[in-house]
């Protein structure tokens, strides 16, 4: 059963289909993700689960939610706000294609509209990074797949994700593990001055499924 402040906030789905991607293979096999390319969105609340010990579940098996580009679904948590506060959420992976990336959505703007826009970033478990910007159903990446040291890598590992922003030079600050990983500047013709935040996962052409569904748990700093 979904708490009051649940059912009352802003839950935003958004299905976005990738190209160009190998054709599956043994999901012990690396693939490289710095081809994305965003074609469409569609609406679904049906895959992250609000009703548990965790903040957030992202959880499936099926072939269904992924054609042969792959798929990436994320759900706002949190409703957007006129000015930005600090995003800290711990992720965990257990199953599922080990380049697929999860994280967190942040700086919203026009939030429930068609105009929707938003930052995002992004880990997987071979211990990379990246971030992007989502803007008319488009992803564009800020700064591509990147390894970083302080990510505890493996599957059934947490990770805390941080965003700050620093006004005065009107930046974000990107933390993973308390280590700073990036600082970036907006590069949107209108920057992303907006708060709440919600979660991200990729679904890969590659999964095992029905037999390896995809898991990924989210949960908010106390």
């Amino acid at each position: 059963m979904l708490s009051k402040f649940l059912k009352s906030a802003l839950l935003l789905l958004v299905l976005i289909l990738f190209s160009g991607c190998p054709t599956p293979v043994s999901s012990d096999t690396e693939v490289d993700d710095s081809d994305i390319t965003d074609i469409d969105v569609e609406t679904d609340t049906t895959l992250y689960d609000f009703d548990s010990d965790y903040d957030g579940i992202f959880a499936t098996n099926d072939s269904d939610v992924v054609d042969e580009g792959g798929a990436t679904y994320w759900v706002v948590k949190e409703e957007a706000s006129d000015s930005f506060s600090t995003v800290e959420v711990t992720v965990e992976k257990t199953s599922g294609y080990n380049s697929g990336g999860y994280g967190v959505i942040f700086a919203q703007e026009d939030s429930g509209t068609e105009d929707f826009s938003c930052l995002v970033l992004m880990i997987n478990i071979s211990g990379q990074y990246c971030v992007g910007l989502v803007s008319d159903s488009v992803f564009e990446f800020i700064e591509e797949w990147t390894y970083f040291d302080y990510l505890t890598q493996g599957y059934s590992q947490e990770n805390t994700l941080r965003v700050e922003e620093d006004e005065e030079a009107g930046s974000f600050l990107i933390y993973i593990n308390d280590s700073l990983a990036y600082d970036f500047e907006d590069p949107s013709t209108e920057p992303h001055t907006g708060g709440g935040h919600g979660y991200i996962t990729v679904v890969t052409p590659l999964e095992d499924f029905p037999n390896d569904p995809v898991r990924v748990y989210f949960k908010e700093a106390e």
